[in-house]
């Protein structure tokens, strides 16, 4: 796992391409939720359940909407261990659910780049 701060400064750097990225992922219709902010407060012992398709309007939790929307995603459920701020995943391309591991920025260079060679092409 990565430091919450770690994380920050990656998620600062990118903010700095942001608004490109944003007209980018709609224009060749990208629906991830990348731009959340998912540092959020466990409180030992309490039970959560992550959002894993996306769909959520309580997001980084479960709100129920992946019964209608993504019926076979379920959301993770995990229990705190103790107090602690953690950054949650908000791409839901982690690979260490629900916990962010960078994933996004790879998620992001990719689509991107995909984007770039297709107008190429044209």
């Amino acid at each position: 796992k990565h430091s919450v701060g770690y994380i920050q400064l990656l998620h600062f750097t990118l903010l700095n391409h942001l608004n490109t990225y944003k007209n980018v992922s709609s224009s060749i219709g990208l629906d991830i939720v990348a731009v959340n902010k998912n540092i959020v407060k466990l409180k030992a012992g309490k039970r959560y359940a992550w959002c894993a398709c996306g769909h959520s309007q309580k997001q980084p939790f479960c709100d129920g909407t992946h019964r209608a929307k993504a019926p076979n995603i379920e959301p993770m459920r995990f229990t705190a261990e103790k107090n602690q701020t953690v950054l949650l995943c908000a791409c839901k391309q982690t690979r260490n659910g629900p916990y962010c591991d960078g994933t996004h920025i790879k998620v992001i260079f990719n689509d991107v780049v995909n984007y770039v060679k297709r107008a190429f092409k044209k």
